[in-house]
C-alpha cells in the first residue's frame, strides 16, 4: 500500500483531481522524520512511495524449515527451541515503548522460535494437534473475555482497528509529530513541558480545548 492508497482511504477529500495529495505524509502520522524530496514532482513522487510493512509478502518456504529440522533431528532441535525460548523472553522482558529497537528485538526472536516450532510440529507430526489445541484455547478465553465484560459486545472492525491505531500512535509517535495537531494547540502546546519519565502518553492525554480541563 502506497501512502497515497492510505490517505484515499482515510482522507479522500485530500487528493484533487490530478491526483495530488496536501501536506505529507508525516503530517497525517503516517511516518516519522521523514526526508523531503525536493524536486518539482518530489510531493507526487512522496506520496506514491510504498508504505513500510506493507510490502507484498514471499510465503515461508516451509520446504526449507523441513529440510533443516531433518538434518538436525528431533534431540537438537528441541534443545534449540528452549534457547530460542529463553531468548524471546528475555527481549520481552527489555521491552520499552520509548525505544523501537526493543520492538524489533522482540521481533527477531519471536521469528527464531516460530522456526523452531514449526520444525518441532514437523518432527513429531503434531501440526493439526497443535492448531487444534490453539483453536480451543482461542474460543475458551474468548467466551471467558465475554463472560467478564472484558470483550465489548456489538463492537465493529473499526472499532477494534481504531483501538489498535491508539495503541501504535501512543507508543510511537508524538503529538510533536503531527504539525497540525500542535497549531490546533497553538500557545498551549509551546507552554506543555514534555516529562521524559511518563513519555508521550502524559501529552496525548492532554485535553484539546481548555475549557475541558
Amino acid at each position: 500500500m502506497t501512502f497515497k492508497e492510505k490517505l484515499q482511504m482515510e482522507h479522500p477529500e485530500l487528493i484533487d483531481e490530478e491526483g495530488y495529495c496536501e501536506d505529507c505524509p508525516e503530517d497525517y502520522g503516517y511516518e516519522v522524520n521523514s526526508v523531503c524530496i525536493e524536486r518539482a514532482d518530489g510531493c507526487r513522487v512522496c506520496w506514491d512511495r510504498v508504505m513500510p510493512g506493507t510490502e507484498e509478502k514471499k510465503p515461508l518456504d516451509a520446504a526449507s524449515v523441513t529440510l533443516i529440522a531433518e538434518t538436525y533431528g528431533l534431540e537438537k532441535q528441541l534443545i534449540k527451541l528452549i534457547e530460542e525460548c529463553g531468548e524471546l523472553v528475555t527481549a520481552a522482558a527489555k521491552y520499552d515503548p520509548q525505544y523501537h529497537y526493543t520492538v524489533e528485538h522482540i521481533a527477531e526472536e519471536a521469528g527464531d522460535v516460530r522456526i523452531m516450532i514449526m520444525q518441532i510440529e514437523h518432527l513429531l507430526g503434531i501440526q493439526d494437534a497443535v492448531e487444534d489445541s490453539m483453536k480451543r484455547k482461542i474460543d475458551r478465553q474468548i467466551g471467558q473475555m465475554k463472560e467478564t465484560d472484558l470483550l465489548k459486545q456489538g463492537q465493529t472492525l473499526l472499532d477494534r482497528y481504531l483501538e489498535s491505531e491508539r495503541i501504535r500512535i501512543v507508543q510511537t509517535l508524538c503529538p510533536d509529530d503531527v504539525p497540525w495537531l500542535v497549531r490546533e494547540m497553538g500557545e498551549r502546546w509551546k507552554a506543555n513541558k514534555c516529562v521524559q519519565e511518563d513519555g508521550c502518553e502524559k501529552c496525548w492525554g492532554l485535553p484539546l480545548k481548555p475549557e475541558e480541563v
